[in-house]
């Protein structure tokens, strides 16, 4: 082989490995299609010969409605997942060609704003390592050259695809609480509020999530920014200039949007308020079996069946939970702070969005269990003992009541300490030189 065609040939610089989803996921992804193929094949195998060889007979057309109402539930579910990946395909689409800076998703607790949060941004770091590489890739000839000195944009490229392949990360993804892409088979970077307030730097093209925002950004912090006092101003010049610091992309996800930062939500692109969601496509007949199996392992109780039977359910509850799509329900609002009205939004539906239950990223959703202050206390909640309550403990759910306590405590917190401050001065007094 010639030195031209070993060069051509030639990698330069190390690689990040990308992986498929397992093979247990992907028959849960593609399921409706495998089944649909199955009904198909069936079909034609029987239908075929019974018509050509009994067209007279009517009994055997009637013989063959029950083989044809399943090959039309088959086609019918084919059509559907066929529908949900054309709508999920075109919501990537647009989150990848429309990245704001900074995204806020709200909604009450399990209505799926992290979910659609973390699968969006892992898309969208996926698309953003794509484009960095491809920015090395241009750049390496230029690199070859011992006289080559980049300026400021390439020496940013290079440091950021340096960072991902050495730092063993996902590339371009980071995120508040614990990920894992299986697409990279690596653990996605712990971004603290320390990013925002510039004291950590982040590398070029990252996307990141930073759930229940309103806890870590706080909107207090609006009375500090004159004094830049706990970072304040430090964030509101990285809002709105995240473009320009690094084509950066922040994903917010918080109950209630009026407890952001208010400079976060003044260059919030996009605020979805999610509102319920839904389970498509799921295996029905499994889903029946589980449940009659789950009923009866709880009637019996029996410690011979947990021993046999607990790993069958833990995989059928597995497989069941990848099957299918979820649907999230939500609404396009305008920017709380400008007004600014969201015009270009999903094409198609506007008020709901598909993600695949099988899919590459791997997340808690209980993430913040660790910082249950009570988690290690003793559990030493009492039963009622009738259905009436005792005149103290009804007072004590009223707001009132809790009110005056809580003055009455900080009465008898100050006179304490006015008395401490009383008896060391006459230590004071008394003490000898």
């Amino acid at each position: 082989m010639s030195k031209n065609k070993r060069k051509s040939k030639e990698i330069i610089g190390t690689r990040i490995k990308e992986y498929k989803l397992p093979l247990s996921d992907r028959i849960a992804y593609y399921r409706p299609v495998l089944i649909w193929f199955f009904w198909l094949t069936l079909t034609a195998m029987i239908v075929g010969p019974t018509i050509y060889k009994n067209y007279e007979n009517l009994w055997y057309y009637l013989s063959l409605i029950p083989l044809i109402f399943f090959f039309v539930m088959a086609n019918i579910h084919f059509v559907r997942f066929v529908w949900f990946v054309n709508r999920m395909n075109a919501k990537i689409e647009f989150a990848l060609n429309n990245q704001s800076s900074f995204s806020l998703y709200s909604g009450a607790p399990g209505t799926g704003k992290s979910a659609d949060a973390m699968y969006i941004s892992h898309e969208v770091a996926k698309e953003n390592w794509r484009e960095l590489q491809y920015q090395v890739w241009k750049l390496f000839a230029k690199m070859r050259d011992k006289d080559f000195k980049p300026n400021a944009d390439q020496k940013e490229i290079i440091d950021a695809y340096n960072f991902y392949v050495q730092s063993g990360g996902v590339p371009c993804w980071g995120t508040n609480i614990p990920a894992y892409s299986k697409r990279y088979k690596r653990y996605s970077y712990d971004l603290r509020p320390s990013v925002l307030k510039q004291e950590d730097r982040a590398p070029y093209k990252l996307a990141g999530v930073y759930d229940e925002i309103g806890a870590q950004i706080t909107m207090e912090m609006k009375g500090d920014r004159a004094k830049n006092e706990g970072g304040a101003t430090d964030v509101t010049d990285f809002c709105k200039f995240a473009r320009h610091f690094g084509e950066f992309t922040f994903f917010g996800c918080e109950q209630d949007q009026s407890n952001v930062y208010i400079d976060f939500r003044r260059v919030v692109g996009e605020i979805r308020t999610f509102n319920g969601k839904e389970e498509l496509l799921k295996p029905l007949f499994l889903k029946w079996i589980h449940k009659k199996l789950k009923e009866h392992f709880v009637n019996k109780m029996r410690v011979r069946e947990s021993v046999f039977c607990s790993k069958f359910m833990d995989k059928l509850e597995s497989y069941i939970k990848k099957c299918g799509f979820l649907k999230f329900n939500y609404k396009i609002r305008s920017n709380t702070e400008t007004g600014a009205v969201i015009s270009s939004v999903d094409s198609g539906d506007k008020d709901c969005v598909y993600m695949p239950c099988s899919n590459e990223v791997v997340y808690r959703s209980r993430a913040f269990r660790e910082a249950y202050k009570a988690k290690d206390k003793l559990i030493e909640l009492k039963p009622w003992e009738s259905l009436y309550m005792s005149d103290e403990r009804a007072r004590a759910s009223l707001k009132s009541e809790n009110l005056s306590k809580k003055k009455d405590e900080q009465e008898k917190k100050s006179k304490s300490e006015k008395v401490d401050n009383k008896s060391e001065e006459l230590s004071d007094e008394v003490m000898p030189f």
